[in-house]
């Protein structure tokens, strides 16, 4: 076993609630290793697969942005009630005579109304789809309603109004919305959440070896496509839910209640990730 897995076994593991706690753990794991290895020890402390889950999104974050700073929160909101297309987004930034004004909802945002800092979005400006990046206290960011989801629920989620968010020229980061952010977070999150699923189950469900050595494949599977995913990506990820679900059959009663939630998390994104493999294959 690695010598830091043992070392993270060896500390306490940690709720929502513990923030000070693993922000902390969050933003060293950031500083002392790659994003994916990240996420996987940051699952190894968690006592929840909802923290599993936010573990590996902030690690996915990441992908996105390299110079997000390892102590910020920071959330990547595209979903628009209403909205199935990306081209169809309706959140628009317009050049006004002080500069840039951002004006439009989302749908799903994570960690708000409390502990977000930065959000990442994807918008419309003059019929393109483009990225930005604001602090969540810049004015003109409200939160409109906070949501109940049947899973992860430990982690607060909310829905957002953007009026008249004013922005400068550095806060555009993507000239392509969708290829550069949109499409590759799907594969950035998919890998980064399934290590930190990984390091959870590793710890709840008995130390299964296998479960390290899906790790291991994920962890070469990303160093050869760090951008996207290539065509075993999916194959490894399947195999990674079936193991999962395998390794939970050693779960106590309590964590095993909180699997059988939680685990439609995992679900959703197999089922996205299968309409996706079916363009990727069916462009070959």
């Amino acid at each position: 076993m690695d010598n830091r897995i043992s070392q993270k076994l060896a500390e306490p593991a940690f709720e929502f609630a513990e923030q000070d706690k693993w922000r902390s753990v969050l933003a060293d794991n950031l500083k002392q290793f790659g994003s994916l290895q990240a996420a996987l020890y940051g699952g190894l402390q968690s006592a929840t697969p909802g923290m599993a889950f936010l573990h590996g999104y902030q690690c996915a974050i990441r992908c996105l942005d390299a110079d997000c700073p390892a102590e910020t929160l920071a959330a990547f909101a595209v979903s628009e009630s209403g909205v199935k297309n990306p081209k169809d987004l309706a959140t628009a930034l317009t050049q006004e005579k002080q500069g840039w004004q951002l004006d439009g909802q989302k749908s799903h945002v994570m960690l708000l109304p409390d502990l977000l800092d930065d959000l990442y979005l994807v918008v419309k400006q003059e019929g393109r789809l483009v990225g930005v990046k604001t602090s969540t206290n810049t004015q003109g960011i409200t939160v409109t309603k906070q949501l109940q989801a049947p899973f992860v629920s430990d982690i607060p989620h909310a829905a957002i109004s953007l009026q008249q968010v004013c922005l400068t020229d550095e806060a555009l980061l993507a000239e392509d919305g969708h290829a550069q952010w949109n499409k590759p977070f799907r594969y950035w999150e998919d890998m980064h959440v399934a290590a930190a699923m990984l390091g959870w189950m590793y710890r709840q469900a008995g130390q299964n070896g296998e479960l390290l050595t899906y790790w291991q494949q994920l962890e070469q599977a990303f160093s050869e496509s760090p951008e996207y995913y290539a065509e075993q990506s999916f194959d490894l990820l399947d195999s990674v839910s079936a193991a999962l679900d395998v390794a939970a059959e050693e779960l106590d009663q309590a964590c095993l209640a909180m699997w059988k939630r939680d685990r439609m998390l995992l679900v959703m994104g197999s089922n996205i990730r299968s309409r996706v493999k079916a363009r990727v294959m069916g462009g070959k």
